[in-house]
C-alpha cells in the first residue's frame, strides 16, 4: 500500500511539473487557420486593395471579436463577414491567442498586365500584448491565369519562421485554376515574425486572394 502511495504521489508531482512547464513558458503553439469560405468581390467595388484584418481567439478557438487592422471600405466588410464562418485551431492549450488574416481583393490582370501593387508597412497594433500575431510588410498581387474564365476565392494557410521567412503554405480553400498563381505570390512577400514576451517565434498567417470574374473586367 505504501509502495502504491509512493508511485501515485510521484506520478502526481510529475504531471504538476508537466502543467506548470506548459503554463510558464513550455512549447508554444501558434493557432492556425482549419477551414475557410469564399470571400465574395463587392460588386460595387472600382479598385483592389489589400484588407488585414486580426481575428481574436479564446483559449477553445472561438472567434471573439474580428478587429480591423488595414481598412479598405468597402471591401473590408466582405472579408469580416466570410471570416465570422471559418474554423481555427486553438494555440497554446486554454490560452487566448490572435491571428492575421490579409485579404488581397486581386485586379483582373491576366498574363501580368495590372496595377502596381501599394507600399506596405508595419501596422498599428500589439504594442507590449503577450503574443503579437505575424505581419506582412510587403505585398503582391498575384496574376491571373491567362485564358481561363475561373474566379473565386484562394485561402492559404501560411507557416512564417522566426526569421520572418515563409516556412511552408498550405490551401486551406482553393480555385485548381488559381491556387498556383496565388502560392507563387505569397512565397514573395515580406513577413514581419511573430512576438512572444518580446521573443520572436515562429506562427500561422491567413492570406486569401479574392480573384474577380473575367465578366468584370479590368477592376
Amino acid at each position: 500500500m505504501k509502495r502504491l502511495l509512493s508511485v501515485m504521489g510521484a506520478l502526481a508531482l510529475a504531471m504538476s511539473g508537466t502543467a506548470a512547464k506548459a503554463q510558464n513558458g513550455g512549447k508554444f503553439v501558434p493557432p492556425k487557420l482549419v477551414s475557410a469560405s469564399e470571400i465574395s468581390y463587392p460588386a460595387n467595388a472600382n479598385s483592389p486593395g489589400f484588407v488585414t484584418l486580426q481575428v481574436n481567439l479564446d483559449g477553445n478557438a472561438n472567434i471573439q471579436n474580428i478587429q480591423v487592422v488595414r481598412d479598405v471600405p468597402p471591401l473590408t466588410s466582405a472579408a469580416q463577414t466570410a471570416e465570422q464562418g471559418w474554423s481555427f485551431t486553438a494555440g497554446t492549450s486554454g490560452v487566448p491567442s490572435s491571428i492575421q488574416v490579409t485579404a488581397v481583393f486581386n485586379p483582373f490582370n491576366p498574363a501580368g498586365v495590372g496595377l502596381p501593387s501599394p507600399g506596405l508597412g508595419p501596422v498599428a497594433g500589439g504594442g507590449s500584448a503577450p503574443y503579437i500575431p505575424a505581419q506582412v510588410m510587403s505585398a503582391s498581387y498575384a496574376t491571373y491565369p491567362p485564358n481561363t474564365t475561373a474566379f473565386g476565392t484562394v485561402v492559404l494557410d501560411v507557416r512564417i519562421g522566426s526569421g520572418g521567412d515563409v516556412k511552408r503554405v498550405n490551401v486551406v480553400h482553393g480555385v485548381a485554376a488559381l491556387t498556383g498563381s496565388a502560392i507563387t505570390a505569397v512565397k514573395t512577400w515580406g513577413f514581419s515574425p511573430a512576438k512572444r514576451n518580446g521573443k520572436a517565434v515562429d506562427s500561422h498567417t491567413v492570406v486569401a486572394f479574392v480573384f474577380p470574374s473575367p465578366a468584370l473586367g479590368s477592376q
